[in-house]
């Protein structure tokens, strides 16, 4: 008997594996369809790009936008994989927002949908539009060869955790961010990001999916629809278009809209665990973990350790300031005044709004008072997630008095622990960290928050930006006497047109106290222009006063420490506090700008030699006879331009580059300028930034070419020097350097000799070289 127990359970087991092995087979049969779906949407999206290109080439500015929400739609439905690994960087090319990027708008890798939006609905820029273009183009060619034939290869995991992930998007941060800032079209995404979901989600039917389950998900996507077309009843036919802007949505529907996306990802998430018979990962917890953890003490830069604490000390005064203002939302919450919750809501956001700058000191305190849902795997599901902005919701959208005071109790407490922490552990911060918050609020704000509503369902954006701003300037004030004054001036401005911008967008709300804030979804696409300008400005300004503060305030060598040598075998000094202005003559790359040598290697201009034999822009190499600027030491600021190609050079605005058989200064490159890359293939330039690096190196070769610098061409010329001068001047000194390798170090180390010669222009004719 036991013999015969033993074989049937070896035959059951044996039959269980056969059928794990059909299932596993028929769930990656449901991802290739599904992927073949997709597919069939990227071959459809290329000539709508196609169509957009020629409509932005036209100058035609109404048909560029028309042609601009007809090419939206496939990929809002290919973006359920945006979470694959092999598609990954092609949907941060193809759909990221620009708070995905460290450098906000002014980051070179920002590209894709949004950017041509901006250029299109906000910009009215047509020329930077066909640069944005043109690099769309690229990426959605490379995402259909992906898509053909599941190249990507895509699993049946990959597939259903990009299905929930998206559903869960659209319910706890689309809906609420207005995803089509500048064209108001954002009811087209959800609608597609649904299509997307269904059309990979409908070939696991059929792949062991358990009736009942399946039935759930087919009611949950019936009603989704429904409450879709309640909202948007034009737009919900398959060819049409939304017939309503979402800026006309009003909170009730969006709330709607909202709640059923929720009841899908949720019905999703229990057929991907049913089909892949595992539980769904559990969302590590936020608010729950903040007893007991602190974040881990920073070193403090002692050279601004008095400007530090006085920038805490502000904060603690206002975080005190927070618990106090909290408790007249606590009151009339407990009687039931809901107008005066509202009220007294809005009078106590500003504290924290401020504070917020140094959030990055105290993550579990800031996930617990001011996170959004979409910072949870399950949005407004997930049962960590809390806050002021639930208590937001809890007014605002659902009017529910018990929700709002069990929300504000976790604020309550989080609010507490802030105030400990900034009025006792200084070990929290340092200088470094401080200008590291204000550089990454100054960004947050027209990178993500102008564009997302920040208060959704209270429509008091304006107020939180103007306490940002105002909690900026609390932690600079400090450090403004130790500025140099040029910098010092520059973010004084920023911070006084913030002001004077918000006397205009708020008029009769006073900048200190006021409450009666104007509703953001009343402000203008040219007036959330004026408010990103404004924070962008301060942005780039502060990052001229972190580049004196940081590299003050970073240690030093300790003194058995060797220095490094410099290609002219001087050895390297420390940085310099204030970077060389783009335009002072200082006219190189900096140390990690790249150039290739006879034999393949690519090297960092840093370790550049005399003699060394690098490639040109003809493709053919020559040795560097002398460097011009050999500097190791000097923080600089760079123009840095980006092309279509992917391409990114660095050079000060002073360099020439060969365009269109001339030569053009860097700083006078704009967004869809040509530039030539290795084996004189060209493309245009999608975006220009001004940043911060260090060094200045500028080598010549002996045959006087056009030099290959990270992948593009460049002259050796610039704008200091005009180019027949510079040409004769460096003459003798060639010929020593072929006739006996003789070089000199004259102008190498940046010798102030190019001051005593007669400054180019900003472009120079072909008949001019």
């Amino acid at each position: 008997m036991a013999r015969v127990t033993v074989l049937v359970a070896a035959a059951a087991a044996a039959a269980a594996a056969v059928a794990t092995s059909a299932l596993g087979a028929t769930l990656q049969e449901a991802t290739d369809t599904g992927v073949a779906f997709l597919a069939d949407r990227c071959a459809a999206q290329q000539p709508l790009l196609v169509a957009l290109a020629d409509a932005v080439g036209s100058g035609d500015a109404a048909a560029a936008r028309a042609a601009y929400v007809a090419s939206r739609p496939p990929y809002e439905e290919i973006e359920v994989l945006a979470t694959n690994e092999a598609l990954g960087t092609l949907d941060a090319r193809i759909d990221a927002r620009p708070y995905a990027f460290d450098g906000g708008e002014d980051d070179p890798e920002w590209a894709g949908f949004h950017r041509v939006e901006r250029d299109l609905y906000r910009d009215g820029n047509l020329t930077a539009a066909a640069a944005s273009t043109a690099a769309l183009r690229i990426a959605v060619d490379e995402l259909c060869v992906a898509l053909t034939n599941n190249t990507a290869g895509v699993t049946p995991t990959e597939s259903l955790d990009g299905q929930v992930a998206l559903a869960f998007e659209v319910a706890a941060k689309k809906v609420s961010s207005e995803e089509e800032t500048w064209s108001d079209a954002s009811l087209l995404i959800f609608k597609h990001n649904y299509r997307g979901i269904w059309g990979l989600f409908t070939p696991f039917k059929e792949a062991g999916l358990a009736p009942a389950t399946a039935a759930e998900v087919d009611s949950a996507y019936e009603a989704l629809l429904a409450a879709y077309a309640a909202v948007d009843p034009a737009g919900v036919a398959a060819a049409a278009v939304p017939a309503r802007p979402y800026s006309a949505v009003t909170v009730a529907e969006r709330a709607a809209l909202m709640n059923a996306t929720y009841v899908f990802a949720a019905s999703l998430r229990d057929a991907r665990d049913a089909l892949l018979s595992e539980e769904s990962p559990t969302p590590a917890p936020a608010s729950s973990r903040m007893e007991g953890v602190s974040t881990p003490a920073v070193v403090r830069d002692e050279a601004y350790a008095d400007e530090t604490a006085a920038g805490v000390a502000a904060f603690a005064a206002q975080c005190q300031e927070q618990q106090r203002v909290l408790v007249p939302l606590r009151t009339a919450l407990a009687a039931g005044d809901m107008s005066g919750a509202r009220a007294a809501y809005a009078a106590g956001r500003g504290p924290y709004e401020q504070i917020e700058t140094l959030a990055a000191a105290f993550e579990e305190e800031d996930t617990a008072i001011d996170a959004r849902p979409d910072a949870f795997e399950y949005g407004e599901l997930d049962p960590e997630w809390g806050g002021i902005h639930a208590v937001e919701r809890a007014l605002y959208r659902d009017e529910d008095v018990p929700a709002a005071l069990a929300a504000l109790d976790g604020v309550d407490a989080a609010v507490a622990s802030l105030c400990t922490k900034l009025e006792n552990d200084l070990s929290l911060f340092s200088a470094t960290t401080t200008w590291e918050g204000m550089l990454a609020l100054s960004l947050e704000v027209p990178a993500k928050k102008i564009s997302s509503e920040e208060e959704t369902w209270s429509d008091l954006s304006l107020m939180i930006f103007r306490e940002n701003a105002k909690g900026i300037r609390a932690l600079y004030a400090p450090f403004a006497p130790r500025l140099s004054a040029p910098v010092r001036g520059a973010v004084n401005a920023s911070l006084d047109a913030i002001q004077a911008l918000w006397g205009t967008l708020d008029a009769g709300n006073d900048w200190d106290t006021g409450v009666n804030f104007r509703a953001f979804a009343n402000t203008t696409i040219a007036e959330r222009g004026s408010i990103h300008t404004a924070f962008m400005t301060l942005h780039r300004s502060l990052q001229r006063g972190a580049a004196e503060v940081i590299v003050a305030a970073t240690p030093k060598p300790s003194p058995g420490a060797s220095p490094a040598a410099s290609p002219t075998g001087a050895p390297a000094t420390s940085p310099t506090a204030t970077p060389v202005p783009a335009d002072d003559g200082g006219t190189c790359f900096p140390s990690s700008a790249t150039v290739e040598l006879e034999g393949g290697a690519t090297v960092a201009m840093a370790d550049l030699s005399i003699g060394d034999r690098i490639r040109t822009a003809g493709g053919s190499f020559s040795p560097v006879y002398i460097f011009s600027h050999a500097d190791p030491s000097v923080v600089a600021e760079f123009v840095q331009l980006t092309t279509a190609s992917g391409h990114t050079l660095r050079a000060t605005s002073s360099h020439y580059l060969p365009v269109g058989g001339g030569l053009v200064a860097a700083g006078s490159v704009t967004v869809g300028t040509w530039l030539t890359l290795a084996g004189g293939r060209t493309s245009p330039v999608t975006a220009v930034a001004t940043v911060v690096a260090t060094g200045l190196y500028n080598p010549h070769t002996l045959d006087g070419s056009l030099l290959l610098v990270d992948g593009v061409a460049t002259s050796t010329y610039t704008t200091s020097v005009s180019p027949g001068v510079a040409a004769a001047l460096l003459a003798p000194l060639r010929a020593a350097y072929a006739v006996v390798g003789w070089s000199t170090e004259a102008l190498s180390g940046g010798s102030p000799l190019w001051r005593l010669l007669p400054h180019g222009r900003a472009v120079v004719g072909v008949e001019e070289l």
